[in-house]
């Protein structure tokens, strides 16, 4: 038989409706296991997105505060070398004040009637003869702190 075929090929419309219900119900559930697991496909989507835009969050702050943390650092770095800078700028400062052409010719000239003697031991008698200078041998080099 057939689709609604009865005894000796007799139409039966309650067989064929019978028959019908049982395709649609079997339709029906077909398509509720197809909607589970659509909505179970999604369910899984937005846990998947969900945890990706959480992991680049995480990732995203971590490199911000790493750049920021190497920014401080690079800043920190910079302004310690600029201070050193100045103190040694300074120190060349105070050592250019001690110095002058008349000093210089004095020294060429002391040099130059004493041929024998040596550069080194010029400039420790100019160091001496220089009376600013005395005064700071007597006490010792200045300690910049």
């Amino acid at each position: 038989g057939g689709l609604g075929s009865g005894r000796g090929g007799e139409f039966d419309p309650r067989a064929e409706e019978s028959e019908a219900e049982e395709l649609l119900e079997a339709a029906k559930q077909a398509t509720r296991d197809d909607q589970e697991t659509l909505l179970a496909c999604l369910r899984n989507q937005d846990q998947v997105s969900g945890a990706a835009a959480l992991a680049f969050e995480a990732c995203d702050l971590q490199l911000r505060e790493g750049v920021a943390s190497a920014v401080k650092l690079l800043v920190e770095i910079e302004l310690e070398a600029a201070a050193k800078r100045v103190q040694e700028l300074e120190g060349l400062k105070q050592g250019l004040r001690g110095m002058s052409a008349a000093k210089d010719a004095a020294a060429f000239v002391a040099h130059a009637k004493s041929p024998e003697m040596t550069h080194s031991q010029s400039a420790a008698l100019t160091l001496l003869h220089d009376p600013e200078n005395r005064g700071a041998l007597v006490k010792g080099p200045r300690r910049q702190g």
